[in-house]
């Protein structure tokens, strides 16, 4: 009898099995960037397993590997997108290496109904021309539109003027029993900037916003992961001030620290949004579209002006403030790494669930205002909320800190 193959793919050396994945996701069209970050990522965990003495490639070593970058086993760090991200990717250098390949689950947009593509190739015409919201906010608006406009065109609505606000709760209401609450409160999200948007244009009317249903946001329990003090100057020191890149990053933190400016308000920041003979920042902000300033202090301002002296790439025809240091040089689209790469380089682990990236820093400078007896009117003009029941949130966390307090005191009684 002829010998069975063994379905066991042949041991191979960690430079094939890396070259292996990479060639996959080529074949598969993934993005440019995606696969840089694959290369990238790869070379950091075999470097920590060198250093560590390790060799096998197995899940315990991941685990170890994950834990060195303060994401628990379980996932439990609140790193979101990041820590799912870290073990999607050295899972599938494992599933190489069993089997020669592994699944691809790459998200698919539907396609454009054809009665829709004249509204929507101008309404992401508009966008890109005015610059209201980021590349990568974008990115996500144009995948929100597309499912939407497709579930319009199975419900036969022929083109935006016949749609109406129900429309919009089945909508929603179809997401959370498809796919759940988390997809149904992503959904809400970008739907509520897409309506705006659209508002502004004149296509609908302020009745398709209070159409989107309330769905619990399961996510708001848990207790926000608020920063020591020591933990923040930790990370700011960490910052390579001395390098290009490190001058950007370095403003980008400051500018959430000392003034709780939301990621995606700074990748917009433009040179006109800076006074330079007033002291002040102005922004309108994408999230509320609410102006607001900023007093420029001497800590920001110095920071600001070192790196668009000495670190911001020679790009006259660009009003952007921070760009990416890798050509085509396009303005900063996502900044919410940041954070995290220097907050793993300073080795800063917090014990908190919650999130770890720049809402963190800004939910912490919120719950300090507070701490310090801040009317809450006062801490929504800082933040620039709309509603002062959105500052309220940021409440929790002194209430957490104070029954923390209670309990040590008890402690201390009882001993």
């Amino acid at each position: 009898m002829p010998k069975r193959k063994s379905s066991q793919s042949p041991t191979l050396s960690n430079e094939q099995l890396v070259a292996g994945v990479l060639s996959l996701l080529e074949k598969n069209r993934f993005r440019i960037e995606t696969i840089r970050f694959y290369r990238r990522f790869y070379a950091r965990f075999f470097r920590f397993l060198k250093e560590h003495g390790k060799t096998a490639i197995n899940h315990g070593n991941i685990d170890a590997f994950l834990r060195h970058l303060g994401v628990a086993p379980n996932g439990s760090s609140g790193d979101i997108p990041y820590h799912y991200t870290m073990r999607a990717v050295l899972r599938r250098l494992i599933e190489f290496k069993q089997t020669g390949s592994f699944p691809l689950r790459k998200s698919q947009s539907p396609p454009i109904p054809v009665c829709f593509e004249g509204f929507f190739d101008s309404f992401l015409k508009t966008q890109k021309e005015k610059r209201a919201i980021t590349m990568s906010s974008l990115k996500q608006l144009t995948y929100t539109l597309r499912l939407f406009l497709d579930f319009l065109h199975k419900k036969r609505v022929k083109s935006m003027g016949d749609a109406k606000p129900e429309h919009v709760k089945e909508y929603v209401q179809e997401r959370q029993g498809k796919y759940g609450v988390r997809s149904a409160l992503h959904a809400v999200s970008h739907l509520k900037i897409l309506l705006r948007l659209m508002m502004v244009q004149g296509i609908v009317s302020s009745d398709f916003l209070e159409a989107i249903p309330k769905i619990p946001d399961i996510r708001r329990k848990r207790l926000p992961n608020i920063w020591p003090s020591e933990a923040i100057q930790k990370l700011l020191n960490v910052i390579d001030r001395d390098s290009p890149l490190g001058k950007r990053d370095y403003a980008v933190c400051l500018l959430i620290v000392r003034y709780g400016i939301r990621i995606g308000d700074i990748c917009s920041l433009k040179y006109e949004n800076i006074d330079w003979e007033r002291g002040v920042i102005s922004i309108v902000m994408q999230k509320t579209r609410k102006g607001i300033e900023f007093p420029l202090s001497e800590e920001v301002g110095l920071a600001l002006i070192d790196y668009l002296k000495n670190g911001r790439p020679k790009i006259s025809d660009n009003r952007f403030v921070f760009l990416q240091h890798k050509a085509p040089y396009g303005p900063l689209n996502r900044g919410y790494n940041i954070i995290h790469r220097h907050r793993i380089v300073a080795g800063i682990i917090l014990d908190s669930g919650g999130s770890t990236g720049p809402h963190s820093l800004r939910f912490t400078l919120a719950t300090r205002l507070h701490e310090s007896n801040t009317p809450f009117s006062a801490i929504a003009a800082v933040l620039g909320h709309s509603s002062i029941e959105s500052t309220r949130v940021y409440a929790k966390a002194n209430v957490a800190m104070l029954r923390k307090l209670a309990l040590d005191c008890e402690e201390v009684s009882n001993g």
